[in-house]
C-alpha cells in the first residue's frame, strides 16, 4: 500500500511537471534570427534591448569602448590600404610611419576574423588558410599572415593622438573622399567613427547610445538573448551569417514560434565580404529562398527586414539598382527600387506562407521603436494561433 501511494505521488509530481513544462513553452516565444553579414541582425537585438531590456547602462557602455576602437583601427587600416592601392601621397612625413606603426600593432582583424570564423579568445592565434587570404575582401599576399595573434584593440588608445594627425592629412582625406572607388569599402561604422573622431579622443569618452548602435561586431557561433514583456518570455537566437556559418542554422528550426530574416538594402551594389565574387543581395535571396522552403520550416511564419534604407537612399544616387537586376526598367526613387527587391524575395515564398515585411534602419532609435511593438504584436498572433487559441 506504501509503494502504492509512493508510485502515486510521484506519477502526480510528474504530471505537475509536464503541466508546469506546457505552461512554461506557451509563455515562451522562440525567434530565430538569421540573415548575412552585416544586414543589422546584431543591431537590432540592441533596439530590443533598448526597449524591453536594460537600456545599456554606462557600466556596460564603458565596456564597449574596445569594440569602438576595433572600428576605428579597421576603418585606418583601409584607409591606409586603399591609399597605397591608389597611389595617394601624405601631405605629412609622419603619416608614412605610423601607418606602418599601425599595420603591426593592429592588423586588419574583421578580415581574418571572419575568414577564420572563429573567436579566439584574447592573446590566442588562429590560421588563415593561404587560398583566403589571397582573396577575401581584396587582401594582398604580403598582409596574409598565417598565424596572427588576436590584438588588443584596448592599446588603440595610446594611438589616439597620432590617429587624429593621420586622419587630418590631406592624402588621407582624399583617400576618404574616394574610398568608393576601391575596395575594400569602408563599412558605416567605420566611416562613422573616423568622422567622430575628436569627440571619441576626449578625455573620458564613453560610448554613447547611438554608438553602441552602430558599432560593428560580426556575430561568430550562435548567441542567445533573453527578454520578458508583459509576461512573455522571448528567447531570441543569433546565428551567424557568414556563408561558413550557415549549416549551423538548421540545429535551431525546431520548435521556432517566427523567423526574421534581415537583407542589407544596400549590398545590391555590395560583394560579400567573406567571399568577394558574390553579390549580397543575390546571395540574399538565394539564401532566404533555402530557408523558406526547409522541409523544417514548412508552418512557420516570416517576418522579412529590408534593413539600411538609409544606405540604400543614398547609394541609389549613383549607382542603378539594375547593377544588380538587369531586367529591372522601373524609377530610381527608393520606394520603386524597394518595392521591386520586396517583389523579388516574396516570390520565393511557397504559396501557403504568410510573410510579413518591413523596410528598417536598425541604427533609428524612433523608427525602430515603432517597428519592434508592431513586430511584437505580429509574432503574439502568430504564438496564439499555433497554440489554438482565439486570435
Amino acid at each position: 500500500m506504501l509503494k502504492n501511494s509512493k508510485a502515486l505521488a510521484r506519477s502526480k509530481s510528474i504530471d505537475q511537471q509536464i503541466e508546469e513544462d506546457r505552461e512554461r513553452r506557451q509563455r515562451e516565444i522562440q525567434l530565430l534570427i538569421l540573415g548575412g553579414a552585416s544586414s543589422g541582425k546584431s543591431t537590432f537585438i540592441k533596439q530590443l534591448r533598448l526597449r524591453h531590456g536594460d537600456g545599456y547602462p554606462e557600466v556596460e557602455r564603458k565596456r564597449l569602448l574596445t569594440d569602438v576602437y576595433e572600428n576605428l583601427a579597421d576603418g585606418i587600416n583601409i584607409l591606409i590600404d586603399n591609399g597605397r592601392r591608389m597611389g595617394i601621397e601624405y601631405s605629412q612625413h609622419e603619416s608614412e610611419t605610423f601607418a606602418s606603426d599601425f599595420k603591426k600593432e593592429f592588423p586588419r582583424w574583421r578580415h581574418y576574423h571572419l575568414a577564420s570564423a572563429t573567436s579566439p579568445s584574447e592573446g590566442a592565434t588562429f590560421t588563415i588558410p593561404e587560398t583566403d587570404a589571397i582573396t577575401i575582401s581584396g587582401c594582398s599576399q604580403d598582409h596574409a599572415i598565417q598565424k596572427q595573434p588576436a590584438p588588443d584593440f584596448s592599446k588603440v588608445a595610446r594611438f589616439l593622438d597620432r590617429i587624429q594627425r593621420f586622419w587630418h592629412d590631406e592624402g588621407v582625406q582624399k583617400c576618404f573622399r574616394n574610398s568608393e572607388a576601391i575596395e575594400p569599402r569602408l563599412v558605416y561604422a567605420e566611416c562613422y567613427f573616423l568622422q567622430q573622431l575628436s569627440r571619441i579622443c576626449e578625455p573620458g569618452y564613453v560610448p554613447t547610445i547611438q554608438d553602441v548602435l552602430v558599432i560593428r561586431k560580426p556575430t561568430i557561433g550562435v548567441k542567445e538573448h533573453i527578454f520578458v514583456v508583459s509576461n512573455l518570455q522571448y528567447r531570441v537566437i543569433d546565428v551567424a551569417g557568414q556563408k561558413n556559418q550557415r549549416k549551423k542554422w538548421i540545429h535551431f528550426f525546431e520548435g521556432v514560434t517566427a523567423v526574421m530574416f534581415f537583407v542589407a538594402l544596400n549590398g545590391y551594389c555590395e560583394n560579400l565580404e567573406e567571399d568577394s565574387s558574390l553579390n549580397s543581395m543575390q546571395d540574399s535571396l538565394a539564401t532566404f529562398d533555402d530557408v523558406v522552403k526547409n522541409q523544417f520550416l514548412v508552418k512557420t511564419d516570416f517576418i522579412l527586414f529590408l534593413n539600411k534604407k538609409d544606405l540604400f537612399t543614398e547609394y541609389l544616387k549613383h549607382t542603378k539598382l539594375s547593377v544588380c537586376f538587369p531586367e529591372y526598367t522601373g524609377d530610381d526613387s527608393p520606394d520603386s527600387c524597394i518595392d521591386y527587391v520586396t517583389e523579388r524575395f516574396q516570390q520565393r515564398k511557397p504559396a501557403e506562407k504568410e510573410i510579413y515585411c518591413h523596410v528598417a534602419c536598425a541604427i533609428d532609435r524612433q523608427l525602430m521603436k515603432t517597428l519592434i511593438d508592431n513586430v511584437m504584436q505580429i509574432i503574439i498572433g502568430i504564438n496564439l494561433r499555433l497554440a489554438g487559441a482565439p486570435l
